[in-house]
């Protein structure tokens, strides 16, 4: 029965040993070629064989023990507890720069939809006639507008009749009375271009 219990012990010492060494410990260990070459002697193989060995009451050494054997020898806690450390403070720190790069992506996101439908909507007011049409201001504002500039060209062509009639006229008159012309016609149909 002492002998059960002995060798129960060392079966849950080996299964405990063999779970730290493939879970935890190459994660924790800085890397160095010693600790490289140790761990690419251990395979699940050699472990295995090892746990057995050691469960048997074996104490001859195997590749894996003298392995374990060289990790354990070269372990130093505090740098692997800096490391360790290192790597939860960088990863909180990776972790709050992607939390802000979201909200600011999300911010801007927002901002950018949020401008899009405002311009969607300018567009749609803009180009709509049916407001157009409901405004009686413009109808009245551009009626009053295309009457007054109606009589500026009325005295402006009489302006150039005169000068036609009593030959006082230069070579300016032509291009005058053709730049009369295309602007009446434009301020006449502005109204009719625009809607």
């Amino acid at each position: 029965m002492l002998l059960t219990r002995k060798l129960n012990k060392k079966l849950v010492a080996a299964v405990l040993l063999f779970s730290v060494l493939f879970s935890v410990v190459p994660h924790g260990l800085p890397g160095g070629p010693l600790r490289a070459e140790a761990w690419e002697q251990i395979t699940p193989i050699t472990v295995a064989a090892t746990v057995i060995d050691w469960w048997k009451g074996d104490n001859s050494g195997t590749q894996a023990k003298a392995a374990m054997r060289n990790i354990i020898s070269n372990f130093n806690p505090l740098e692997a507890a800096w490391d360790a450390l290192g790597g939860l403070l960088g990863s909180i720190a990776q972790l709050l720069l992607v939390f802000i790069a979201k909200g600011l992506f999300t911010f801007a996101g927002f901002l950018m939809g949020s401008m899009a439908t405002l311009f969607d909507y300018a567009l749609a007011v803009t180009l709509s006639s049916e407001i157009l049409d409901r405004i009686e201001v413009i109808d009245v504002g551009w009626t009053l507008s295309r009457d007054v500039a109606n009589m500026f060209f009325i005295f402006i062509l009489l302006y150039i009749a005169i000068q036609t009639i009593l030959g006082i006229a230069g070579h300016n008159t032509k291009t005058l009375l053709r730049n009369v012309i295309l602007v009446a016609l434009l301020i006449n149909f502005s109204l009719f271009l625009t809607k």
